[in-house]
């Protein structure tokens, strides 16, 4: 009895101690634990969380028109509708129970441009080297016959995208979309090939893991690859008016391998790609420098990879982020007497359209966005094929004349031959043939559907979809 009594006086002595340890012990745990469940509600609370497609605007012009100039034939190249994906992404930081992380929307719009008969349309010659042989006859570098066939046809020439992330950020700068995103990490997901083993590296130690579409390589449908053969380099001319940025052979004094260029005229080349540069704000927009580097490039329908130009910049508006940019063939790299010509004379417009606005109809709503935007060019988002003329309203004030002072600087940084005559492929006592350009803007608008916290991803997708029927 004493015995069993002393056992029971002693549970009844300790049980106290005990459920106060255990209670302590439960209350620091489920107070971490909420501490770290509070965190990701502070943070969705504290931080935006959603975005709405964007998407360029391809302008005036059909997917195809060919218009006559004072010099000839013009070709305007336009885009499809686009492809329009919701793609969530997670941003998330801070370690152990300490730790945060939410959930994103996000949103993935991309366009191709295609040519009818790009190759056979023009009296550009195809561009050699020296030590190529042909051993047909034909005219064409041996090994290249089957991508001059496919550009005989309606080859993919270019494609535009534009990835909406919010600017979502943890508290106590525990994570950020905008310092995650760099611009190396940006090509690491479109370079290399789609669905492989690199797809893997977005979710190893990652603050900000984003959709398998982006870090797959499925935004795009082309292959890019950067150029490993060093064949080809970028060189930016500064006008007046804006910038002008072109493919160049490596022997080129001014080539550099990728270049950060504003279109203010400053270009700064790169040590490293963990910046996107200083923002210039112009009202509710804030707009980095571009990146532009030359690529090789293979459509999927294309039997070999041909030359390009990638070009990427960001672009902050209405508490998101827009990754916008895209790549088109690089035609000095091809042919003789012609250059690919990135041309800006201000940031991106960024023009915000509202479910309302898009409900209107196709003819209402490309007034409204002639309204909004900049007179200089009327193709926008379009690659114009044609003679190069200085005066063309497509271009930036001041830009290199045929002939000249500046000797054709456009045409002579092409190719190694071109720069070896001094004058590229013009010459002032007979211009004829006029060179040729293909231009495409870096500074084209954008169209961002806003005013959508309350709508559902079904209504943004199908609005989205609208808005690219309606203006492409």
């Amino acid at each position: 009895m004493n015995s069993r009594a002393d056992t029971t006086d002693v549970a009844s002595e300790s049980s106290p101690t005990t459920t106060r340890r255990r209670l302590l012990a439960a209350s620091g745990s489920l107070g971490v634990a909420g501490l770290s469940g509070c965190l990701g509600r502070v943070a969705r609370a504290t931080t935006n969380t959603g975005a709405a497609p964007a998407l360029y605007y391809t302008g005036d012009a059909s997917s195809e028109d060919t218009v006559t100039d004072g010099d000839g034939t013009a070709r305007v190249y336009g885009v499809g509708h686009a492809d329009i994906r919701h793609i969530p992404s997670t941003v998330s930081g801070g370690s152990g129970l300490l730790s945060a992380e939410i959930e994103l929307d996000g949103w993935a719009t991309s366009t191709s441009t295609k040519a009818q008969d790009y190759n056979s349309s023009r009296s550009n010659k195809p561009r050699t080297r020296r030590g190529d042989d042909d051993s047909d006859d034909d005219g064409l570098p041996d090994g290249k016959e089957e991508l001059y066939e496919y550009l005989d046809g309606e080859p993919t020439i270019g494609e535009r995208f534009t990835v909406s992330l919010p600017d979502a950020r943890l508290p106590g700068n525990r994570g950020a979309v905008a310092d995650e995103l760099t611009p190396q990490r940006l090509l690491d997901y479109f370079t290399g090939e789609p669905n492989s083993d690199r797809c893997a590296e977005n979710a190893n130690s990652r603050a900000l893991l984003v959709h398998r579409d982006i870090a797959c390589r499925n935004l795009l449908s082309a292959t890019l690859e950067e150029d490993k053969s060093k064949t080809r380099k970028v060189a930016v001319f500064t006008t007046s008016g804006g910038v002008v940025v072109t493919g160049a052979t490596p022997e080129a004094k001014q080539a550099e391998r990728m270049v950060l260029v504003s279109e203010d005229g400053t270009a700064s080349t790169l040590e490293t790609l963990d910046s996107w540069g200083d923002e210039r704000v112009t009202g509710a927009v804030g707009v980095t420098p571009t990146l532009v580097c030359p690529m090789s490039v293979t459509p999927a329908d294309c039997p070999s990879p041909m030359p390009a130009l990638f070009y990427v910049r960001r672009i902050r508006h209405d508490d998101q982020y827009l990754y916008t940019g895209g790549w088109v063939v690089d035609d000095g790299a091809l042919y003789e007497n012609t250059a690919t010509l990135l041309v800006g004379e201000a940031p991106n417009e960024v023009i915000g359209l509202t479910p309302s606005d898009i409900e209107r109809s196709a003819t209402e709503l490309r007034s409204i966005i002639r309204r909004r935007r900049r007179g200089r060019s009327a193709k926008d988002a379009t690659v114009l094929l044609s003679r190069y003329d200085a005066e063309a309203d497509t271009l930036p004030d001041g830009v290199h004349s045929v002939c000249g002072t500046d000797g054709g600087g456009y045409w002579r940084v092409q190719s190694k031959e071109a720069l070896a005559s001094g004058t590229g492929d013009c010459d002032d006592t007979d211009p004829s043939p006029t060179p040729t350009s293909v231009v495409t803007a870096l500074d084209a608008p954008i169209l961002h559907l806003v005013e959508t916290s309350e709508l559902s991803n079904e209504v943004k997708f199908k609005a989205g979809a609208e808005l690219s029927k309606a203006v492409n």
